[in-house]
């Protein structure tokens, strides 16, 4: 579901809040939600689709308000929070780790490491600072939903990260890289600075990371598919093939220049309003965030 879920009772109907990625992932009953970030009002507004229909969810702290399929889900109650059971975030200069495992978490700096359990009742909670136990001189570790770059590799997480320790702040990223890229499919709107909003054929152009190292996708004529590999510096592209249709030039045109770039991609970034952009070589070389962007 996510590193951080939340579970509401609206007016007798239970749903689930998970983060996923940049976006949020609803659990209505048997209806699963991908929703993603969207600018509007107050609080954190989402809004996605599902097999069953549309979703709105707006967010502002503990408080949530949901339009599920036209319907207005009322009085909703948060009752419950679940600490991370497998969350990580880390920093450099000087090098530190956070890490989450079932009801345990560790804070490891130099040669010092603090562990603490974490129940129910105290839970790691998105913008809430949590202290690392009893003691007053504790770390107190806070997280936000907020697009974190590495600073030694430059590749995205999706939580912002800071412990506050013996008068000191570590700054950091945290989260799952991997997923701010599966989970949904992304529509290119651009390859090399050069836009592609439609294919010459009509339809859009897209591509889809599957989680488990495959890619596939639709170019200006013909379908894709590949495999990828994501590590904690690097993004690759390769073994692409595609269906055997033919169509015009202009279209076989522009899906070689995809094709092409999407070999060379050595990373990724994603903005802080959902925005994609693989990184291809000679853009990186240049050192520019440039490349193949999709929405």
């Amino acid at each position: 579901m996510g590193e951080f879920v939340r579970s509401y009772t609206c007016a007798g109907r239970d749903i689930s809040v998970g983060v996923v990625g940049l976006g949020l992932r609803l659990m209505d009953g048997g209806g699963v939600y991908e929703l993603s970030p969207v600018q509007g009002g107050a609080g954190q507004v989402y809004t996605g689709q599902g097999p069953m229909g549309t979703a709105k969810l707006v967010l502002n702290g503990d408080q949530l308000s949901a339009e599920v399929n036209g319907r207005a889900l009322r009085a909703c109650e948060l009752t419950r929070r679940w600490p991370m059971p497998a969350f990580r975030a880390l920093g450099h200069e000087p090098s530190w780790l956070l890490k989450g495992e079932l009801e345990l978490m560790h804070w490891t700096v130099a040669d010092k490491l603090v562990s603490v359990a974490v129940q129910d009742n105290q839970p790691i909670a998105l913008g809430q600072p949590l202290r690392m136990g009893k003691d007053p001189d504790a770390p107190v570790v806070e997280v936000q939903h907020a697009v974190c770059r590495d600073t030694a590799t430059g590749m995205p997480f999706p939580y912002t990260v800071q412990v506050s320790a013996e008068g000191r702040r570590y700054a950091g990223c945290g989260g799952d890289t991997h997923a701010m890229l599966t989970g949904r499919t992304w529509v290119i709107s651009g390859v090399e600075q050069s836009a592609i909003p439609l294919s010459p054929l009509g339809h859009d152009i897209s591509i889809r990371f599957d989680g488990q190292g495959r890619v596939n996708g639709v170019a200006a004529c013909n379908l894709f598919s590949g495999i990828y590999a994501l590590t904690a510096e690097r993004l690759s592209i390769g073994s692409l093939t595609t269906t055997r249709r033919a169509c015009p030039g202009g279209a076989m045109v522009q899906e070689h220049a995809l094709l092409r770039a999407l070999e060379t991609v050595v990373r990724f970034d994603v903005t802080p309003s959902g925005e994609l952009t693989l990184v291809t070589r000679a853009a990186a070389d240049q050192g520019e965030v440039s490349g193949i962007t999709a929405r």
